[in-house]
């Protein structure tokens, strides 16, 4: 990544400056703003501003007929102070020759949020830049800013940690190990996904709450194998006669998609063997008169994609089988889908789980449903009811049979269960 270098020294004596002319003897009119934190505890603090690799790095270039300001901005994060739990210090000075400068004085050794808005003018044809670090005292601290909303690390380092600061239930979750706590939050996770702000947030927020219960973990496997299925039909939610030559596989192991001409289905099956036993799966689409036709594209009145599966594995109990129905009903929304249907598993002739989906809405370019419940009924443990939020840490509640007790928990499932499934 190219990088310019944003000088900000946190201290008793505090210089930003701004531009390719850092480190120039004449600086322009410098502000000064002072923090009511202690003093006694401060540090150095350098900002690298990070832009993406296709960006030229250069100065301030300036608008038409601007007067160009740059406002510097510090958030002091005042963890365990729940009715201030944040200091915002900021001051805007003017640009003189593609430079700006701004002093402040005692700003405490705690976390923090920077930030630079340029008015009238651009960085890299940037206005807004933020990043988060750790104030240590008495030491150099290096603390990156890269463009607002632009996914690079440091962007999502300092939303997450604006949106725990936010929300006082978030807020309380907060301790000294916050940047290296949302950095973990971030791992994993894919920046093609627009909801990665808040999955981290929420995978913060679940991992400094009470651990969901062992008996929970029946649950959370029923979860997963909702969201494999959903996952592998994906390719197939828009499929069109353009495509229909092309023998499609929904993974190595199966064998290529047939079209059943009298039942009106697209099919394929996985031969048996050990480990995965045996699957017959299938999808058609269909209109509101429950029509099938064999392509998205074969009429101007579908308005429904379904998908069904038989599926025998061996579990730790024995040979299971579940079975799957699922129809997803097209969005005026380009990419959407309200999923609808249900699921079961029997171990034998004897049920084991139960799951209905209610009004899933799911994005096709996103891996977790955005809104919308299932409920999951396991035979001896009890029920829950999971709501989706379009992260990957689902809220459960749930009621265990044997007591009628209320657990209610965040889940998180693993960023890379998706592709791994």
């Amino acid at each position: 990544m190219k990088r310019a270098i944003l000088v900000v020294v946190l201290g008793l004596f505090v210089v930003s400056q701004f531009g390719c002319n850092s480190g120039s003897e004449n600086p322009i009119a410098a502000g000064t703003q002072t923090s009511s934190s202690d003093t006694s505890k401060t540090g150095t603090v350098l900002f690298n501003i990070v832009v993406p690799e296709s960006s030229a790095k250069g100065s301030i270039l300036l608008a038409a007929a601007a007067s160009p300001t740059v406002t510097f901005s510090l958030k002091v994060i005042n963890i365990g102070n729940s009715a201030n739990p944040q200091s915002i210090i900021s001051k805007t000075v003017p640009v003189t020759n593609g430079t700006a400068m701004a002093t402040f004085t005692g700003i405490p050794a705690c976390p923090v949020i920077g930030s630079v808005c340029i008015t009238g003018g651009t960085k890299d044809g940037v206005t807004d830049f933020q990043g988060a670090g750790t104030v240590i005292a008495d030491r150099e601290n290096v603390v990156e800013l890269a463009p607002k909303n632009s996914k690079l690390p440091a962007d999502l380092l300092a939303t997450v940690i604006s949106n725990l600061v936010s929300k006082p239930d978030y807020f309380s979750k907060i301790d000294s190990s916050l940047i290296q706590n949302v950095q973990s939050a971030l791992t994993g996770l894919s920046t093609a996904s627009s909801k990665i702000y808040d999955c981290a947030t929420e995978i913060f927020v679940a991992k400094a709450s009470t651990p969901p219960s062992i008996k929970a973990a029946a649950f959370t496997k029923q979860i997963k194998q909702f969201l494999y299925s959903f996952t592998k039909y994906k390719p197939f939610f828009y499929r069109k006669k353009a495509d229909g030559n092309i023998k499609m596989n929904i993974s190595a192991a199966v064998n290529s998609w047939d079209w059943d001409s009298v039942n009106k289905y697209w099919s394929a099956t996985y031969p048996a063997s050990s480990g995965n036993a045996s699957a017959f799966i299938s999808y058609w689409f269909s209109d509101s008169q429950d029509t099938h036709y064999q392509y998205y594209d074969d009429s101007t009145a579908i308005n429904k994609f379904w998908m069904s599966s038989i599926v025998k594995y061996n579990d730790s109990l024995g040979l299971v089988t579940l079975s799957e129905i699922y129809s997803l009903t097209y969005s005026a929304t380009a990419g959407q889908v309200e999923l609808n249907g249900s699921a079961n598993a029997k171990l034998g002739i004897v049920k084991i789980a139960d799951l209905v989906a209610d009004k899933v809405l799911c994005d096709i370019q996103e891996p977790y449903p955005m809104s919308g419940t299932i409920t999951i009924t396991v035979t001896g443990v009890g029920t829950a009811i999971v709501t989706f939020n379009g992260t990957s840490v689902p809220a459960l509640s749930i009621t265990y049979s044997s007591d009628q007790s209320v657990e209610t928990v965040k889940a998180v499932l693993d960023p890379e269960m998706l592709a791994t499934l």
